[in-house]
């Protein structure tokens, strides 16, 4: 009995000492802060009323058009999809494997009547994306319909007519056989393109054109003209976007930003411009650029605007949308 006292004295006087060992060494030991938060994570700059929205992440986007404030189309590679909800959603329009390819460039002249282009075809649609028709034309750069007949199309190799929808294309020898970037048409007989560093112009739908000015290397796919004499250009690998106020009879530049992938005004003063990285808003006609939409991703290729508080940009496998 005396023995077990014995023993359990030992045993407690040993857990004492090994409890106040334990004691000491906590008092002893250094307080150790917590270890910081991870730095935030990049994330894009976006103005208010803008907002990133994916779309589909097996494609690298690429043109955009929005005929109404609500229903838009976009295409990249092996893709075309299709918003009627201002851009929030998009549906995969489903193409037979004969149709499938790089889409490049779209345009729309209304809700259901559109075109899109490949690499050597151009589809046509009457019914919104429901079904398409398929016109052989290689290597398009640019395509604008100016009513749902007649549009032109800036390839590689020259500049194209159709007069029946798209269902057939005449190239038009006036414009030569060389590397056409972009095209735009105010009616049918007036309209101008962009070749081989140069601006050209014609009164009578492609019959006979006229050399403006000279405007440089790069490739300005893009023309606008929001009226007769007031028009911008602006493309990719450029230093400037040049600019008319009298029907092109002079063209000026603005802007300096290594390249300027895309130019949409409203007005002699209000437009945005965008590179591969940001979009900016001007309200002088370009003297000025307040960023809106800084994409960490150098990818913005086009935009589209239906009204100075409605637009959208393609970004890789997402879009920019505005709504104010």
């Amino acid at each position: 009995m005396k023995k077990l006292v014995a023993n359990g004295l030992i045993t407690l006087f040993i857990v004492l000492i090994i409890a106040t060992i334990g004691q000491s060494c906590g008092k002893d030991d250094p307080i150790v802060p917590p270890p910081p938060p991870p730095p935030p994570t990049p994330t894009d700059t976006l103005s208010a009323g803008w907002k990133k929205i994916y779309v589909d992440s097996s494609t690298f986007l690429v043109d955009i058009a929005f005929p109404t404030s609500q229903i838009g189309y976009v295409c990249g590679d092996r893709y075309v999809g299709k918003s009627i909800d201002g851009g929030l959603t998009w549906t995969k329009i489903n193409f037979p494997d004969s149709l499938i390819g790089h889409f490049s460039f779209l345009f729309f002249k209304d809700e259901n009547t559109g075109w899109v282009t490949t690499q050597n075809s151009i589809l046509r649609t009457i019914d919104g994306g429901a079904s398409w028709k398929k016109t052989l034309l290689s290597n398009s750069n640019d395509i604008q319909f100016v009513t749902s007949s007649v549009g032109y199309v800036a390839t590689q190799t020259g500049l194209y007519k159709s007069i029946d929808g798209g269902a057939s294309y005449q190239k038009l020898a006036a414009a030569g056989s060389v590397f056409h970037s972009g095209v735009y048409f105010f009616d049918e007989n007036n309209g101008w393109i962009t070749r081989s560093g140069s601006i050209l112009a014609t009164q009578d739908g492609g019959a006979n054109f006229n050399k403006q000015t000279d405007i440089g290397t790069g490739d300005y796919y893009n023309i606008l003209f929001i009226d007769a004499n007031n028009g911008w250009t602006s493309g990719a690998g450029t230093s400037y976007i040049w600019f008319t106020k009298n029907g092109g009879t002079s063209w000026d530049k603005i802007g300096n930003l290594g390249t300027q992938n895309d130019v949409h005004f409203f007005n002699n003063n209000e437009g945005y411009i965008s590179n591969n990285s940001d979009i900016f808003r001007t309200a002088n006609g370009g003297t000025t650029l307040t960023r809106e939409v800084h994409s960490l991703k150098p990818e913005i290729i086009e935009t589209c605007f239906t009204d100075a508080n409605h637009g959208w940009a393609t970004a890789g496998a997402y879009i920019f949308r505005l709504s104010k």
